[in-house]
């Protein structure tokens, strides 16, 4: 991929489409700042302590803790100190039950998703990049998933670039 040049605002998605191999991915990872481009630059908004969040391929989550745990343990990582009420409404803004305490391997490719966007979405950044959210995931999950998407897009005038290899899943 080269001549690549957008601009994503408060609300607004972006879609990329692109078969396996194009660099989709590979432009996600030069946003974050995990790789160097071999030209240009990346202007991310600066207002906020993390401008950017998101899952590139798949979500990191660790396993063996609950979603709960999982959240905190980003927290912290991140220097937030979140209480349990906080956990809580992290866990609600994607649609994810309070009162599991189960671990995560226990959890389907859809909750699994929905955790690592409540993740990303810690210390409230401007924009939210999602690395081919649908795969693995089965029609109602993914109709799931897009109403998420559109609902922190227009509610919480959250920017979102995602990918996918399928049209359809943008639309």
């Amino acid at each position: 991929m080269s001549g690549v040049n957008f601009r994503v605002q408060k609300g607004d998605k972006v879609g990329l489409v692109g078969r396996n191999g194009a660099g989709k991915t590979t432009l996600f990872k030069i946003l974050f700042g995990l790789i160097t481009p071999d030209t240009g630059q990346v202007v991310l908004p600066n207002q906020s302590i993390k401008p950017i969040g998101g899952i590139i391929e798949k979500p990191a989550l660790y396993e063996y803790l609950s979603a709960s745990d999982n959240i905190h343990l980003f927290a912290s990582i991140q220097g937030l100190h979140l209480s349990k009420q906080e956990i809580a409404e992290q866990l609600i803004k994607v649609g994810l039950p309070t009162n599991r305490t189960d671990k995560v391997e226990n959890f389907s490719m859809g909750m699994k998703q929905r955790l690592g966007i409540a993740i990303a979405l810690l210390n409230n950044p401007a924009c939210l990049v999602l690395d081919e959210p649908f795969s693995g995931l089965d029609p109602l999950g993914v109709a799931a998933l897009r109403k998420l998407i559109v609902d922190l897009a227009e509610k919480h005038q959250l920017a979102i670039i995602l990918s996918s290899h399928i049209i359809e899943e943008l639309s």
